[in-house]
């Protein structure tokens, strides 16, 4: 965020919430688009939007999967949604970000958006989940609440 320390009307405020506690002096790295696009397409469009390829833990494990796989595990989500019942069976090193991916993922249908918990009230975490894209609320749910679909707030 160097780029924000530059005086002047061209800087504007935002916020970022992150889903856990961050370490003073950790980086904190945003993605450039909607994390349910596949490496390929985020690759291709910042090289030539942004010239410069991403060498990320996720893109360095994405890297090595053969374009059948990206579409299997592109199927997979979508017939289970991202909050499709994972049960951490999965193998970690396949893909360790699976998980956030079932979690935090957005399953409006061609939403894409990041869910994130809503700013603390009086120093009380939030237990509710909004979506950065289509403001989707949903409630955080407990590993073994086998909260579903039908549990999603309406605005």
């Amino acid at each position: 965020f160097d780029y924000f320390d530059n005086p002047g009307d061209g800087n504007t405020s935002i916020i970022i919430r992150a889903l856990h506690d961050i370490p003073a002096g950790r980086e904190v790295c945003l993605s450039y688009f909607p994390i349910n696009w596949n490496y390929k397409d985020r690759q291709t469009r910042l090289s030539e939007d942004y010239g410069f390829t991403c060498n990320c833990d996720r893109c360095q494990i994405e890297m090595n999967w053969k374009d059948e796989d990206e579409e299997d595990m592109d199927e997979d989500e979508q017939m289970d949604g991202p909050d499709g019942g994972w049960d951490g069976s999965g193998d970690e090193q396949d893909f360790p970000h699976e998980y956030f991916f079932m979690k935090f993922l957005c399953d409006r249908e061609n939403c894409g958006g990041t869910l994130a918990p809503l700013p603390p009230e009086n120093g009380m975490p939030s237990h509710v989940l909004e979506c950065n894209v289509c403001g989707q609320f949903k409630p955080e749910e407990d590993e073994d609440s086998g909260v579903n679909e039908d549990d999603m707030l309406d605005e």
